[in-house]
């Protein structure tokens, strides 16, 4: 039988074939991971990173977000003069992992959750972002998302993870879940939003091949840590980062994101799928594979699949000629094809430059994105009880502060009892709502007013009705809206004092004041208000003006009328100091030889200039004209009226009327940045009765710097200069009446004002860098003295001014209990004024500076740590009336057309009495590092750094539970310090 001598090499034959194509396959794979490292992450990641993988198989997901922005200027000579600046940023949208898109809507300090057109929409898809302002038109913007969203997902972060430590599992409101520190891997994180960048480009088809982009420096240096809270479920719940960018244009931007997470995609795939410990093995991977971007994928199984061909058909000759030709086509036309490609690709993104930095000029010009910055505080339409039940079996994310049910830094100061499990009915404070679900909102169980608004609890939480909505108070802030009014002057009472059945509605739009920004729709946002329950209704011109009437003063106490108008065209507030330049002259009534401008008068006399003052000589004011009846003038001396800058003058050659001009500043918005009104005051001093109204008109005025010819020869005087001129002498040019409406109107009859400064005394201070005594000072004036106490009954202050020379200063060796067991080591400088302007402004630029100079700057000259803290309290004394009493009825406020009249002793009600106002403040004084010694306020970083480094290292108490209970008193004491900067009063 012959033998077949081929068989052996063919099975050795096909053998080879086989290997070849085993190992062409591995390679393929290794390159695919090479292409693609996350696929070599999906068997066994951190629970970290498990999560986010859990998330994008989900696919999509609804978003709230807190974002908080601190913008610190470099310590460059540029940046001399420059603050930090704070922005807060409030986000909900959703986002779909799969088909790259995410819409969103944003909103901050200039708009509401409650109004959606205030806020601004944001869409990103295909690599562009597009936005729009309710319900306008939408345009094409920068991308606004990119450093807290990388690639438009807030989850990419943790991509590039770190040290991950898992903290004690938790169980909040029934919810379980496990809280993950972590660091970001910054290099790695950049990398990762690299590939993904240049993968989303070349699947546009955006980004020739050959062309390699640079690792994006900004997440590569950045600096950034964070927590992820993690559910049963393995999806997460809420993501809190901390980061730090790198240094861009001469500034350094420090963020927290906050981020919570509902509504995962399709239910079916949100199954745990991939554990920690990575035992699900091909099963993770084939879940994990379908979120990989498609181009790794193909490019992979190409290369396989041309491998197993080169393999199977190489010796074959038309497998050669093919792959030779395919050679020398890429080789010849490639290049070719390329620089063509490069090309368009350069000039591209050049344009798109070109486009995004125009766009960023044009929004440096208009601030109206800064209305897109703040934070959202409450949502009214939704009941606290129904948002503190769990929905859906997840954390409920409404409108509800996105940080609410974070672990509060202070929350640590007092241990507080187990949640209840179930609802006894016990109500302890009696307010309506029981134990159980004031738990659950938030409440205090032991008052029945948690936040003193004068609201009960159950007022606020059962809400009311309005407009066919419901509408809800937050029983945990004074003020819901933050408009600087407390909910229970908002709400209003009735005449016997109790609360109004239907709350107000101001101006009767269908949005009560409790919500309504602008209470009586007068053009001025009610925390700029002067009266935010009235205006004028009445448009004043030349030929209609104001007819002012206040009937029983006080003789002989001084007294100011503040008015705050607006022009009724609103454009007119951005009239106001104006600078223009009137040409050289010297000749006519106008002349100007020197060619100074207000920037020169202003260096001439020790002011700084405003930056438009060099502009010119030539300025537009705007200024009260008060035309008084001499029989009914009440006006103090010309002396007394010289530091407010008013001028008066005869206005009938008869001296029978006298004409006074009042300068007004601007009202500006500190929110939106707007102006948004003029206020000015006029001084009186009765003497006698008001007989006639004093008329009130709004006066553009164009003044003038003049340069007035004099006799060098015979004028003597310091000001006539050699050339024969009196050089810049203001001088009116021309005076026009304007249209305006009246918006806020006070009289503030002053009765005196009492001021004191308190401060440790070095002498028998043992740490001068420590202020202790100051801080229980503080303590006993806010139960003591801010709110007068009377223990005897008697009508009197058992804390005054007048007497804290006696009981706090060391001098006078009180006792323990005159000082309320205060430190004996203060000095107290004690001075009364007839006015509280005089005080503030005697207390300021005298008695302060005496101070530091005499008692603390020798000692900050050997050691410039060293911050003295000042002390201030106030009282002054007072008869006060508003226009909002004009809503009243009661005849204190009046309007008769263009006439308004005040009365602090109506027929129809009480006279006014004297008001005690009671007030404290405190501020440190720094020295700069270097130079001259000099102690001005410190800023309010300095300030909370110095505390931090006082106190952080503090032992914690005994009955600490937690380490952060330090940091969480750390942070109340920096909120307190800063509240006291701006000080507490109350009458």
């Amino acid at each position: 039988m012959p033998v077949n001598t081929h068989r052996p090499a063919t099975i050795h034959l096909r053998r080879r074939h086989w290997l070849l194509g085993v190992i062409a396959l591995v390679s393929s794979a290794l390159i695919g991971m090479a292409l693609h490292p996350a696929w070599t992450r999906a068997a066994a990641p951190d629970p970290v990173t498990a999560a986010w993988q859990r998330a994008r198989i989900a696919g999509n997901y609804r978003f709230t977000s807190d974002l908080t922005q601190v913008t610190l200027p470099l310590a460059t000579i540029g940046n001399v003069g420059r603050t930090s600046r704070t922005d807060q940023l409030y986000l909900e949208g959703q986002n779909d992992l799969r088909s790259h898109q995410m819409v969103f809507s944003l909103w901050g300090d200039g708009g509401s959750v409650l109004q959606p057109e205030s806020g601004v929409s944001v869409r990103m898809e295909n690599g562009k972002t597009y936005a729009r302002r309710g319900a306008g038109e939408w345009e094409i913007v920068d991308d606004m998302t990119g450093a807290i969203a990388p690639q438009g997902d807030f989850m990419n972060f943790l991509a590039a993870v770190k040290d991950v430590i898992a903290l004690p599992a938790e169980q909040r409101n029934g919810i379980a879940f496990t809280r993950y520190s972590f660091q970001i891997d910054s290099p790695r994180l950049a990398q990762h939003l690299h590939q993904q960048m240049v993968a989303d480009l070349r699947a546009r088809g955006e980004l020739p091949n050959g062309v390699q982009l640079e690792t994006p420096t900004f997440f590569r240096d950045m600096q950034g840590s964070g927590e992820l809270w993690v559910g049963d479920d393995g999806l997460p719940l809420r993501q809190i980062l901390t980061l730090q960018f790198p240094p861009q244009d001469e500034e350094q931007v420090h963020a927290q994101i906050v981020v919570n997470f509902s509504d995962f995609g399709n239910a079916s795939l949100t199954a745990p799928l991939l554990t920690p410990a990575g035992g699900q093995g091909v099963t993770d991977f084939l879940a994990f594979l379908p979120m990989l971007p498609p181009a790794p994928i193909a490019l992979t199984l190409l290369i396989g699949v041309a491998a197993l061909v080169l393999i199977r058909y190489r010796r074959a000759r038309a497998l050669q000629i093919t792959v030779a030709v395919l050679v020398i086509g890429f080789e010849v036309g490639g290049p070719l094809l390329g620089a063509h490609t490069n090309a368009r690709f350069f000039a591209a993104q050049r344009a798109k430059a070109a486009d995004q930095q125009a766009r960023q000029v044009a929004a440096k010009e208009d601030r109206d994105l800064r209305a897109a910055l703040g934070s959202v505080e409450f949502n009214p339409h939704v009941s606290p009880l129904e948002s503190a039940e769990i929905g859906d079996g997840r954390l409920n994310s409404n409108d509800a502060p996105v940080e609410s049910n974070l672990p509060s830094p202070i929350s640590g100061l007092q241990s507080a009892p187990a949640l209840q499990t179930t609802d006894t009915g016990l109500d302890a404070d009696g307010d309506t709502l029981t134990d159980f679900a004031e738990e659950r909102i938030g409440t205090s169980l032991a008052s029945a007013d948690t936040d003193s608004d004068g609201l009960r609890d159950n007022v606020e939480v059962n809400g009311f009705s309005f407009g066919g909505q419901s509408w809800y108070t937050n029983p945990d802030a004074t003020d819901s809206n933050g408009d600087g009014l407390g909910d229970i002057v908002e709400w209003g009472v009735d005449a016997s004092g109790n609360l109004r059945t239907t709350p107000l509605d101001t101006d009767n739009d269908g949005f009560p004041d409790l919500f309504d920004p602008d209470n009586d729709n007068d053009g001025v946002p009610d925390h700029k208000d002067l009266a935010p329950f009235a205006r004028g209704a009445t448009v004043h011109d030349g030929n209609t003006p104001l007819q002012l009437t206040v009937r029983n003063l006080t003789a002989g106490k001084p007294t100011f009328v503040e008015f705050q108008l607006r022009p009724q065209d609103e454009k007119h507030l951005w009239f106001a100091y104006n600078v223009l330049d009137w040409p050289r002259d010297d000749s006519g009534q106008v002349r100007d030889v020197d060619g100074d401008s207000y920037a020169d008068l202003a260096g001439a006399t020790g002011r700084a200039a405003e930056p438009n003052e060099a502009n010119g000589d030539m300025k537009v004011l705007p200024m009260l004209e008060i035309r008084i009846p001499a029989d009914s003038a009440n006006l103090p001396s010309q002396s007394e009226l010289t530091p407010f800058n008013i001028s008066v003058n005869d206005f009938s050659t008869d001296g029978q009327t006298r004409v006074a001009y009042i300068p007004l500043n601007i009202v500006t918005d500190d929110k939106s940045g707007q102006r948004v009104a003029f206020s000015g005051q006029m001084r009186y001093l009765p003497t006698g009765s008001w007989l006639n109204p004093h008329q009130v008109r709004l006066a553009w005025v164009v003044q003038t710097l003049v340069d007035l010819p004099c006799d060098k020869a015979v004028d003597t005087s310091a000001d006539c200069q050699a050339d024969g001129y009196r050089n810049n002498v203001p001088q009116m040019l021309q005076t026009y009446y304007g249209n305006w409406t009246l918006t806020g109107l006070n009289v503030r009859e002053e009765h005196g004002t009492d001021m004191a400064i308190i401060f440790e005394d070095p002498a028998v201070d043992d740490n001068v860098k420590d202020d202790a005594a100051l801080w229980a000072l503080a303590h006993v004036f806010d139960q003591h003295f801010v709110i007068g106490r009377d223990a005897g009954n008697d009508g009197v202050r058992d804390v005054q001014v007048a007497n804290m020379a006696a009981r706090f200063d060391r001098d006078n060796n009180p006792t323990d209990a005159q000082r309320m067991d205060v430190p004996n080591i203060l000095q107290v400088v004690t001075r009364s004024y007839t006015t509280l302007d005089a005080a503030l402004a005697s207390t300021a630029m005298t008695e302060t500076a005496a101070i530091l100079d005499t008692v603390f700057k020798p000692l900050v000259t050997t050691d410039r740590q060293i911050q003295p803290l000042l002390f201030f309290a106030q009282e002054n004394r007072g008869r006060y009336l508003t226009l909002d009493l004009s809503t009243t009825g009661q005849g204190y406020a009046a309007f008769n057309g263009a006439a308004l009249t005040f009365d602090l002793a109506p027929g129809a009600a009480p006279a006014l009495t004297v008001d005690v106002n009671a007030g404290m403040k405190w501020m440190s004084y720094c020295a700069p590092a270097t130079g001259a010694v000099t102690l001005s306020p410190c800023s309010d970083e300095d300030a909370w750094a110095t505390l931090e480094a006082r106190y952080a290292t503090l032992a914690p108490q005994p009955d600490d539970d937690e380490a952060g209970w330090v940091g969480g008193r750390v942070m109340l004491a920096q909120l307190f310090f800063t509240g006291m900067r701006s000080g507490f009063y109350a009458n």
